[in-house]
């Protein structure tokens, strides 16, 4: 079997899976593409960020809703920044404002919320361990199907584990890829 067919098959399972947790990541992805869509924005956020004592260097990542790795490294960075995006709903007056207003569409969703971060937070533990066995699938240079048996049982025993702790925010969720994976891989 090659192993970026392997890939694409958990590409598909994970895209399926965004679908459950819409409201949640719409949230952080407004945000983000709020602060990130002006350069004064983003340095307001910066200071904010300062003003947390957040060590993190790195800048947020808007992700492409269509791409599911851009949407875990998108919320893997928005995560680390949680503090900064409280701090700067006090700072910024037009913040709250935008997520109220109607530009041809429904309205926004947002702003991110406790509960949209605790989302977050287990949905990017999870999507870890699909975002790690996706890259060793994508390799190029080095030959893959050695690992292949190994980061099938991984994937099996993380929904399994997560089945079993009972995260309601996902259980939807990781019953489809359940059955999803059953059937590429039974």
């Amino acid at each position: 079997m090659h192993m970026r067919y392997c890939a694409h098959i958990v590409n598909l399972i994970m895209s399926d899976g965004l679908k459950e947790l819409v409201e949640s990541i719409s949230a952080i992805r407004n945000a983000v593409r709020y602060i990130r869509s002006s350069p004064a924005r983003l340095r307001k956020f910066k200071l904010c960020a300062q003003k947390a004592k957040i060590e993190y260097n790195g800048l947020l990542v808007l992700d492409v809703p269509t791409k599911w790795n851009s949407t875990y490294l998108m919320l893997n960075v928005a995560i680390k920044f949680q503090q900064a995006f409280d701090m700067f709903e006090e700072e910024d007056d037009k913040y709250l404002p935008f997520f109220h207003e109607e530009d041809g569409g429904p309205k926004k969703v947002g702003p991110p919320t406790s509960i949209d971060w605790e989302n977050a937070k287990v949905f990017v533990k999870f999507l870890q361990t699909f975002y790690d066995v996706t890259l060793k699938f994508s390799v190029t240079l080095s030959v893959t199907s050695n690992i292949y048996y190994h980061e099938i049982c991984e994937i099996q025993s993380q929904l399994l584990r997560c089945g079993l702790v009972g995260i309601c925010c996902c259980l939807k969720w990781l019953l489809g890829c359940k059955k999803k994976i059953d059937n590429y891989w039974g």
